[in-house]
């Protein structure tokens, strides 16, 4: 639900550029809030949060990468509990939100951190813990298939995104329109099915390449589900590496807007109508691109190699059987590195 949610979004936000009309992004707003009261009304906790929110889905994915967590401290004491308010909740709290139990919870993939559980334990059992960068992930060994094609389709959505901004897809759909005479929606739509089931495609072939190679006939789907994980870190570094232009070279236009956040002529703080060099130079930019994008890499090898030692006992057959899916993640990783340095237009669909 929340994959075709975010789908849906992407396509709407994109062509017919949406963020342009402040009319329309509010009334999809409203809509979301209206689909989230509903869910609220019909079922039980945060069921639209849990299942249907493309923001809870694709937070919660990447937070298998977080740092902090968010754990029992001992698990005798979680099993001599009795009462489960962690997630049952009491009187004074409602317990977990999102169906989990924090005695069982070894992954953040649905934990908000609302610390609802710590304020319900009894015990004082439950911890906000600092932990290396992508834990969840190194420890993977539970894959299931609805988060591989989550994974996956983020990771196409994110190039997509910055497809759009380029120079190269204004002319491709000019072209199309002028050979083809269709609808520029339609174009829009067309471009936007292919390069998503491209991707996605591309990784199944890589995963059924790597199923011929395994030694002991491991099927393409689970290789597929497995695997998918190590895709993760590179799809979060490059919003890192795409958002990062935004921030050093945009983030000075918020030092007057602070002066009169309302538009009404403030000038609270004296920065009204000044102007402000950018942060960083674009040379300084793009080479802390270019870093993000080879660390979200390094990340996916390394956790690609964790996945396939624990599949394989054979260190070399398990790096024999990875190889077809390292060449799929570094030529996921190259068009990452083509598209941010490759000029940037405003988004639109048309």
């Amino acid at each position: 639900g929340a994959l075709g949610l975010f789908i849906l979004l992407t396509w709407i936000e994109l062509g017919f550029d949406v963020t342009s009309s402040g009319t329309t992004t509010a009334i999809l707003g409203f809509g979301m809030l209206f689909l989230a009261i509903i869910c609220a009304i019909l079922f039980e906790k945060r069921s639209f949060c849990r299942y249907l929110c493309p923001v809870g889905r694709i937070s919660g994915i990447y937070a298998l990468f977080s740092p902090l967590e968010l754990r029992a401290k001992s698990a005798t004491v979680c099993a001599d509990c009795s009462s489960k308010d962690c997630l049952m909740g009491n009187s004074q709290h409602r317990g977990c939100p999102m169906f989990l139990n924090p005695a069982t919870l070894r992954e953040n993939t649905y934990c908000t951190l609302c610390t609802e559980c710590v304020r319900t334990c009894p015990s004082q059992n439950i911890s906000l813990a600092v932990r290396p960068f992508a834990t969840d992930l190194f420890a993977k060994n539970r894959f299931r298939m609805d988060e591989a094609v989550l994974i996956v389709t983020l990771l196409a959505l994110t190039s997509f995104h910055g497809i759009t901004m380029t120079p190269y897809w204004t002319r491709v759909n000019q072209l199309i329109r002028v050979e083809t005479g269709l609808e520029a929606t339609v174009i829009f739509t067309l471009l936007m099915g292919m390069i998503l089931f491209g991707q996605v495609a591309l990784f199944w072939l890589g995963s059924r390449w790597s199923s011929r190679l395994a030694p002991n006939g491991l099927s393409v789907s689970k290789i597929f589900k497995a695997f998918s994980y190590c895709v993760l870190p590179i799809a979060l570094f490059y919003h890192l590496a795409h958002n990062s232009m935004h921030f050093f070279m945009e983030a000075q236009e918020l030092i007057p807007l602070l002066s009169d956040p309302f538009g009404l002529g403030w000038n609270l703080f004296g920065t009204a109508g000044n102007s402000y060099r950018e942060l960083l130079t674009i040379e300084i930019v793009s080479w802390i691109q270019v870093l993000l994008i080879l660390s979200g890499h390094l990340f996916g090898v390394r956790i690609a190699d964790r996945i396939s030692r624990r599949l394989v006992a054979d260190p070399n057959k398990a790096m024999l059987m990875l190889a077809p899916l390292i060449f799929v993640m570094i030529l996921y990783s190259a068009l990452s590195i083509f598209l941010i340095a490759s000029p940037m237009e405003m988004r639109t669909g048309f």
